[in-house]
């Protein structure tokens, strides 16, 4: 099995670069539309090459969503994988929640009507 590859490893783009274009095409087309190969060609960068930095359409998902809350770090290897984001959904939980929107969405989903915040 082929080692990892490194961050910007032969393509010169960061897996900063990566999230950023990821974020873009996510919301510009939604989950549903946006394939890995639109942030691939956002990048200038082949499919292939894209599966160097994450794993799948999922992990690109949660790689944009870091980025955005502002807490996504490179790890030493890449292609980034479920089992190396494994706990980012908490992450990202506690982030949402500090800004007090997680449980007006819980409530919201939950068919309450909104209340306070906090």
């Amino acid at each position: 099995m082929a080692k990892p590859a490194r961050p910007g490893a032969r393509s010169g783009v960061s897996l900063d670069a990566v999230a950023d274009a990821a974020l873009e095409s996510f919301v510009e087309g939604g989950y549903r539309l946006t394939q890995v190969a639109d942030v691939a060609a956002r990048l200038g960068l082949s499919v292939g090459a894209l599966y160097r930095y994450v794993d799948g359409k999922e992990t690109l998902f949660l790689a944009a969503a870091l980025r955005a809350a502002g807490i996504l770090q490179t790890p030493d290897q890449l292609p980034l994988t479920a089992e190396t984001l494994r706990g980012a959904d908490q992450a990202l939980r506690a982030v949402i929640a500090a800004e007090a929107r997680w449980p007006a969405l819980d409530r919201a989903a939950a068919g309450q009507a909104p209340g306070p915040t906090r």
